[in-house]
């Protein structure tokens, strides 16, 4: 059932409707060179376009457009560079390390200057190489521009076709990840649920939503489109992406004392009925999303209403059986997950009518993505960026030196091979800048993927051509080996290696029929050398090991959740909720979450040795996901206040966790400042009272009535005291394993 959610996903997707189009501009040249017989002359057009589609990452349109005309000037400045050098064969290598070095560094400025420097170093390692360019070199690279031309001209059509097409594609598959991440949380209420198994599930969850986050915010409030103010089409995704990223924050308020709470109700099926709730709630969640996606209106699969109604009927009359003055904070706990359960139930009944594009839901928000400013993902282009990552220090320029060195090692045995008139230097070196990643992990998946790709996609070539004997048949496999190339390039390296490997066998059908063993096996022979170049420099090269940069990300997020805790804390001693600053806290303190929750995952694939203590990391990661999550859900009660509660009721608190934070911040450089935390906070006489008066009430007579009439207040002064608890403790305990882990 899971495997078939991920294809419609998929087949819903943005990485679906990119494979067509990328894969459109490339056979449509194709096509038409084929048709006059120049496609063995011009099979640089369609290469360009390739390699310029590759490179093309979801963003703003002005963002993405300035990065693709970025990389077309960039592919067209290596390919004169080392079209022109390579025949002088120390010069050539001269050029190839520069070119290697200086691109691969580029990836300081994120993600799209990483892929345009890595395609811009294989345009020059393809234009080094006679056997793939010939004839007149400037020629040549200006045909490959025009392939790229196509590419952005493809680009340009297909958005103004559909400008919203890629909102609701990423949206869509946003919301159907908020979903799973919401079933993931409802296996806490089952009776016997795995923690460390089930924390991890959450925490890859949380990577993927964060992610998912930061590029929708460029997205959606840096698009011209999305800020149309008479658009009630841009309105309605803006206000759902909004809604969505508060009930993603909603989700994590219902973090409970879940050990808790199975030592008090195990022996009923309360919690049970809770999780199978919540799973009805995240399909219903998911329903949205798949709706989204496609474009079409949702309706709701169930009676949301009629289901609230049910759980609710069956917690009160549970608990008119079962509460009494010596279990009465466990029923507290529980009345506050049906508080939490009917407001999930309410944000997704809004999300239906947002969905649907409903009038009065749409003209009731008056926020525009002017608004949302403070939000936009910011990236540093400047130039000085670049030279002061010239240190060893610099996980990217580590990357860069590893990158040349794999490309020195690949150009020697190449000219070796070449020597002895074995395969072509290009596919090596190219196996080589694609197998080589900034990070170890990276890399080892890379390497695997390649071999195993490789391998299958040439498998299947020679199955292809010893028994296909049909032009038409062949040609179409050539289509669908774009297609899957083209579509997979970005999610799944495996299929992409599958697709390549088949679409350049099979394509030598058409361009050289006498060649295709030769190069099947060829580029098997040259593709497994390249692997495990780029495997032992990985390994030896200056690696970048994850335990490294433990230290960096722990301190951030020690700092990013303390800033946002003073956020949420100052509401209940002032009063006034600053929304922007709360939600710019929570943002900052999510991405720091999920950059040591990658780190942690990423330690996973270095070798053993390399894994410090990562048991000790892994309870890091997972109490500061509790500990996040407990001040979302304070932020909520505290957005709530409403100067009910007086200020002095939380100052010595507030106080002693803040004291608290800086003493963690401080252990590792002192380990004897872990005595001085305090786990305790001190008790709330005003609370206790509360508690002891519904307790009275329940022991002196039957009229349990009475104590429900102050349910709500002391619902929520004993959760918000809790909460406080729980952040206190959890920070304590972070101290204490810091305190045992060994920098």
């Amino acid at each position: 059932m899971q495997s078939l959610t991920e294809v419609r996903k998929f087949m819903n997707g943005y990485y679906w409707y990119f494979g067509l189009r990328l894969a459109f501009a490339v056979l449509l040249p194709s096509f038409i060179l084929y048709h006059y017989g120049l496609l063995n002359q011009y099979a640089i057009i369609p290469f360009g376009t390739l390699q310029i589609g590759l490179t093309d990452v979801v963003g703003a349109l002005n963002r993405r457009v300035g990065a693709l005309l970025i990389g077309i000037g960039c592919f067209f400045f290596c390919a004169i560079i080392a079209g022109y050098t390579r025949d002088i064969l120390w010069l050539q290598l001269i050029v190839l390390l520069v070119l290697a070095f200086v691109f691969s560094l580029m990836g300081i400025y994120g993600t799209r200057m990483l892929n345009i420097g890595m395609t811009s170093i294989v345009a020059a390692i393809f234009f080094m190489d006679k056997h793939f360019v010939s004839g007149n070199i400037l020629h040549t690279a200006l045909w490959m521009s025009v392939g790229c031309l196509i590419y952005l001209f493809i680009f340009f059509i297909s958005y103004k076709l559909r400008p919203y097409k890629l909102i609701q594609q990423m949206l869509g598959e946003h919301i159907i990840e908020v979903s799973k991440y919401l079933k993931a949380r409802s296996n806490f209420y089952n009776k016997d649920m795995n923690e460390q198994l089930l924390m991890d599930k959450i925490m890859r969850e949380q990577i993927t939503i964060g992610e998912q986050q930061e590029s929708l915010r460029e997205i959606i409030l840096k698009t011209d489109v999305s800020a149309d103010k008479f658009s009630s089409k841009s309105r309605g995704l803006l206000l759902m992406f909004v809604d969505v990223i508060d009930l993603f924050e909603l989700i994590m308020t219902s973090q409970q004392d879940y050990k808790k709470l199975h030592n008090s109700f195990d022996n009923t099926r309360i919690l049970t009925y809770f999780g199978k709730y919540i799973l009805v709630l995240a399909d219903e969640l998911q329903h949205i999303g798949f709706a989204v996606q496609s474009g079409r209106t949702a309706m709701p699969k169930r009676d949301l209403n009629a289901l609230y109604n049910r759980v609710s009927a069956v917690f009160y009359s549970f608990r008119k059986e079962n509460m009494n003055h010596d279990n009465v904070e466990d029923f507290i706990s529980l009345r506050q997950i049906l508080y939490t359960l009917q407001s999930l139930n309410e944000r997704i009944k809004k999300l239906y009518s947002i969905a649907a594009f409903n009038k009065d839901v749409l003209q009731a928000f008056h926020s525009t993505p002017n608004d949302y400013a403070s939000f936009i993902p910011v990236q540093n282009y400047d130039y000085k960026l670049f030279f002061d990552s010239f240190s060893f220090s610099s996980g990217m320029f580590r990357h860069a030196i590893r990158l040349t060195v794999a490309i020195l090692i690949g150009w020697v045995i190449g000219n070796v091979f070449k020597i002895y008139n074995i395969g072509h230097i290009y596919w090596i070196l190219m196996t080589i800048v694609i197998v080589v990643k900034p990070a170890y992990s990276q890399s080892r998946k890379k390497n695997i993927d390649r071999i195993a790709g490789t391998l299958v996609g040439g498998i299947i070539s020679f199955f292809i051509v010893m028994t296909v004997r049909n032009e038409t048949a062949i040609f179409i496999l050539v289509v669908l080996a774009t297609l899957i190339t083209c579509s997979f390039s970005k999610i799944n390296y495996r299929f992409y290696s599958i697709g390549i490997t088949m679409l350049v066998v099979l394509s030598y059908y058409f361009l050289v029929p006498n060649a295709i063993t030769l190069v099947l096996r060829e580029r098997l022979l040259n593709s497994v050398v390249g692997v495990i170049i780029g495997y032992l420099v990985s390994l030896f090269v200056l690696p970048n090991w994850e335990n490294k940069y433990v230290r960096n990300y722990l301190h951030n997020m020690v700092q990013e959740s303390k800033n946002y805790f003073s956020e949420v804390s100052n509401v209940l001693i002032k009063g006034s909720y600053d929304t922007v600053n709360i939600k710019l806290a929570r943002r900052k303190t999510l991405i720091a979450l999920a950059n040591l929750s990658d780190n942690f995952q990423r330690m996973q694939s270095d070798p053993k040795k390399q894994q410090h203590k990562a048991r000790i990391l892994f309870r890091l990661v997972s109490l500061n996901h509790t500990l996040t999550s407990y001040i979302v859900s304070l932020a909520q009660y505290a957005k709530e206040s409403d100067h009910k509660y007086p200020a002095e009721e939380f100052e010595n608190i507030i106080s002693q966790i803040k004291n608290n934070y800086d003493i963690v911040a401080a252990i590792e450089e002192d380990k004897l400042l872990v005595t001085k935390l305090k786990p305790m906070l001190p008790d709330n006489e005003h609370l206790n009272k509360l508690l002891q008066e519904a307790r009275v009430r329940l022991k002196s007579d039957e009229e349990k009535e009475k104590t429900i009439s102050i349910r709500k207040t002391v619902t929520d002064f004993r959760t918000i005291y809790e909460l406080f608890s729980l952040i206190n403790t959890s920070v304590c305990d972070e101290g204490k394993v810091i305190n045992d882990f060994e920098f």
